[in-house]
C-alpha cells in the first residue's frame, strides 16, 4: 500500500491519514482497525512484530531496543511538546497483563543513561540487573508487537528522514563465572601457593641462589 511507510523494523501508515480526501479505500483499510484516526502532524503509531534481523518477536527471547540522544532530540524538537511511548500488545492485540502493572515505557518514566540515551529491555522475565528494571517493559511467553507512539512528530519523523531505533535480541551475563574465568582463578592459586613454598623454603636456606 503506497501510504504505508517503513523503517527498519517499524510499519506505520502515513498521510493522508486522518485527512483521506478520496483516498476512500485507504480510509476503509483504516476504519476496519479502528474508527478514526490522528494526522500524522497529530501523531504517529509505528509498529513491530519482528526483531531487527525479521525474526518474530516472542517472549523466548530478550530485546533491547536503544534510544540515542540524537534519535531523542528529534522525538522532542517541536518545542519540547513531542511525547512518546512504547507499549507491548499480546497476540490477541490487548494490554500484556503483568504483576508489575507496567504496560509501557516512555519519556516520562524511562531512566536516561549518563550519555543521554535510553535503553529499554523488553522481555518475559525481569533483568538480573536491578539498574536495568526501572526500563524493564513486561512481556508474555508468546508472540507479541510493539507500538512506538510519537505524538506531534518533527518535520524529519513526519517526512521518514530519520533512522528509528532497533530491536536487538540480547543475552545477560550470567552470575555464574565462565570456564575462563573458574581458568584464571586456578592459575592464580596455583602460583600464588607456589610462591609460598618457595619463600618457605629459602627462609630456611634450603634453597641455593
Amino acid at each position: 500500500m503506497q501510504y504505508y511507510k517503513r523503517n527498519g523494523c517499524w510499519n506505520y501508515a502515513g498521510a493522508p491519514i486522518g485527512d483521506y480526501g478520496t483516498a476512500y479505500i485507504y480510509r476503509g483499510l483504516i476504519a476496519l482497525g479502528g474508527f478514526g484516526a490522528n494526522p500524522p502532524e497529530m501523531a504517529i503509531y509505528p509498529n513491530a512484530t519482528t526483531d531487527s534481523e525479521g525474526n518474530e518477536l516472542t517472549g523466548a527471547s530478550s530485546y533491547i531496543i536503544h534510544l540515542s540522544k540524537e534519535q531523542l532530540d528529534l522525538l522532542n524538537k517541536n518545542d519540547g511538546f513531542g511525547f512518546w511511548s512504547i507499549t507491548a500488545y499480546g497476540k490477541d492485540q490487548y494490554l500484556i497483563a503483568n504483576d508489575e502493572n507496567r504496560y509501557c515505557i516512555n519519556d516520562r518514566n524511562a531512566v536516561f543513561n549518563e550519555d543521554g540515551s535510553i535503553d529499554i529491555y523488553v522481555s518475559n522475565t525481569a533483568p538480573k540487573d536491578s539498574e536495568k528494571y526501572p526500563n524493564w517493559l513486561p512481556v508474555g511467553e508468546d508472540s507479541f508487537s510493539l507500538y512506538f507512539r510519537i505524538y506531534l512528530p518533527c518535520d524529519e519523523i513526519l517526512e521518514n528522514d530519520w533512522t528509528m531505533p532497533s530491536i536487538e535480541v540480547y543475552e545477560e551475563q550470567s552470575d555464574v563465572p565462565s570456564t575462563g574465568d573458574f581458568t584464571i582463578v586456578y592459575i592464580t592459586i596455583a602460583f600464588v601457593s607456589a610462591m609460598g613454598i618457595y619463600a618457605i623454603a629459602f627462609k630456611n636456606k634450603k634453597i641455593k641462589i
